[in-house]
């Protein structure tokens, strides 16, 4: 295999409504903080106006049931790697339609995996679903662009820059499409339904129940989504996934890298 140049972990998700369960998602985040082995120091928030506070759980409690916010952020300032989650909470009543539906949650490459995928559980429980996917990035930055709120143009390299830009000018898509194949797609049950039969693949990616979603294991690793081998090792079933996704030029099959070797 070629060298990890995953740094850390990182779950984006699209949300189909508002969070459900208000203290079933705030157990979700401290036991994800739990299993990095950090504790949450911060939380940030817009209501009315721009707000970063000391944690304290019975705020972010607090927080998450107030009708007024749509969004909370839970963060460790312990390192450049530490937690976060960004929570979406509910759709702003005066633009339902339009209002951006990403959360996510990033750790560390040193906790381990299934943390992240024990958090999509909980979130599926607390959230109605679009889509999800888990996958790795080689440092922070890279993770939130991906996953819930962009770039500034330049923060990453050019490809990129201008994969996630295209994202962001046709975020409505995501409303009733897969952004893209991850190492690990969680696929909600409206879109679950839209698949016809999946035909056998080479490699096969298992496919498992995950409360009313189906989470798709497509690669052993969690690597970037732009990952050559990952591309590669599943071209197959990006092609029967392209038309249940919001088809950015930059995922079509033929605008994958050129095949390199893969050192052993």
């Amino acid at each position: 295999m070629s060298a990890r140049t995953e740094h850390c972990l990182a779950l984006g998700y699209i949300a189909a409504a508002g969070t459900r369960d208000h203290d079933g998602f705030a157990d979700a985040v401290l036991r994800l903080f739990d299993a990095a082995g950090l504790v949450p120091r911060k939380l940030s928030y817009l209501l009315g106006k721009a707000v970063t506070r000391a944690f304290k759980e019975s705020s972010m409690r607090s927080l998450i049931a107030d009708s007024a916010l749509r969004r909370l952020t839970i963060w460790s300032d312990m390192s450049v790697n530490a937690p976060e989650v960004v929570m979406y909470l509910r759709d702003d009543p005066k633009s339902p339609d339009t209002d951006h539906r990403h959360g996510g949650a990033v750790v560390d490459a040193g906790v381990s995996p299934e943390a992240l995928v024990e958090f999509a559980r909980a979130l599926v429980a607390c959230t109605p679903l679009v889509s999800a996917g888990i996958a790795g990035f080689r440092n922070h930055g890279a993770a939130q662009a991906e996953g819930w709120n962009g770039a500034p143009a330049g923060l990453l390299d050019a490809a990129t820059d201008a994969r996630l830009y295209w994202d962001a000018m046709h975020d409505r898509r995501t409303r009733d499409k897969l952004r893209r194949l991850y190492p690990i797609t969680i696929i909600g049950p409206a879109i679950w339904a839209q698949l016809p039969p999946m035909p056998a693949f080479d490699p096969m990616p298992t496919v498992e129940e995950l409360g009313d979603c189906k989470i798709v294991t497509a690669w052993p690793e969690l690597c970037d989504p732009r990952d050559p081998a990952f591309l590669r090792g599943t071209r197959a079933l990006r092609e029967w996934l392209w038309p249940y996704t919001i088809q950015n030029p930059a995922d079509h099959v033929d605008n994958d890298p050129p095949c390199v070797d893969v050192a052993t």
